[in-house]
């Protein structure tokens, strides 16, 4: 066999391939390019560049046929190493952020208990043990807070041990004491206002609690809006839980079923909240129509 070599090699070259392509270029199918294999086998033994017959499978150097191409996928598989990749690295993410927000989550409650301590500690139970307020009036203002900060007790040693769904799981069924809450709140700030008002010791007994270090400069009002604020923000730790925890992991199913029954004790408070505001509004309108008359205009 001849070789092309020196410049007239590479000029029979680059007219070979023109050659080539101008013959490939002219069939317009498979039947017409057999009718060409004559002519380009020829084409090529000019050039001494032996090629095998053309045909539809083409004998392999050891005789055997060749296997059909595999089909191309475009689906990471087991075995794409990049597919896998980029698989870890979100799970990776996931795992990260799970864990960022689990580590909030214990320090929020470790907060939260605090101050309901605070509450059940230097109010409800010195209150009810002085008899500064009636007991009837402890409870109107200071409601089921001291089984919340039960419950939440319990909560926080669970989460405090990585145990996020069995600790919500126990928690769900204790939220009856929230609503209990929720439902009384405005008119606990209606009786703690009118206490305050009129009982100068409860008074002074208020401003001498606050003024603790302990309460790091926060108000009675303040504490007592900690239950439904905390309702909102479990419902946003529990989503994001549940948003990285695999569906195969036992948590998955206790996460996904406290979200859902905390959400509805946060539409609970967010009920109530327009409730209140119409009254509100109501009890204006009545204020500004008070011994006015009105006309009503026709349509």
């Amino acid at each position: 066999m001849r070789r092309l070599s020196g410049w007239g090699g590479y000029g029979r070259q680059w007219k070979l391939g023109v050659s080539l392509v101008a013959l490939l270029a002219a069939h317009k199918d498979r039947a017409s390019l057999r009718h060409d294999a004559t002519q380009l086998q020829a084409l090529l033994l000019s050039y001494s560049v032996s090629v095998p017959p053309a045909s539809d499978s083409s004998p392999s150097l050891h005789g055997r046929r060749r296997p059909p191409p595999a089909p191309m996928s475009f689906s990471p598989g087991v075995n794409d190493p990049s597919g896998a990749s980029v698989i870890q690295e979100q799970r990776d993410r996931w795992a990260r952020k799970r864990s960022r927000v689990a580590r909030e989550l214990v320090l929020t409650e470790q907060r939260y208990c605090q101050q309901l301590e605070l509450v059940n500690t230097y109010f409800v139970e010195i209150l009810k043990a002085k008899e500064t307020l009636r007991p009837s009036v402890v409870e109107s203002v200071f409601s089921s807070i001291k089984a919340i900060h039960s419950v939440n007790q319990s909560l926080l040693v669970h989460v405090e041990n990585g145990y996020l769904g069995r600790g919500f799981e126990q928690f769900c069924p204790q939220l009856p004491h929230y609503n209990v809450y929720v439902d009384n709140m405005y008119d606990a700030r209606k009786v703690l206002a009118a206490q305050l008002k009129k009982n100068r010791g409860f008074r002074r007994y208020k401003a001498l609690q606050e003024a603790r270090p302990e309460f790091r400069d926060c108000k009675l009002e303040d504490l007592l809006n900690l239950p439904a604020q905390r309702i909102h923000q479990y419902k946003h730790y529990l989503q994001d839980l549940t948003e990285t925890t695999s569906p195969e992991d036992p948590e998955f199913q206790q996460l996904s079923g406290a979200a859902r029954a905390v959400s509805e004790v946060s539409c609970r408070i967010q009920d109530n909240a327009r409730s209140h505001q119409n009254h509100l509004q109501l009890l204006r309108v009545q204020r500004l129509l008070k011994g006015r008359r009105t006309k009503v205009l026709a349509p």
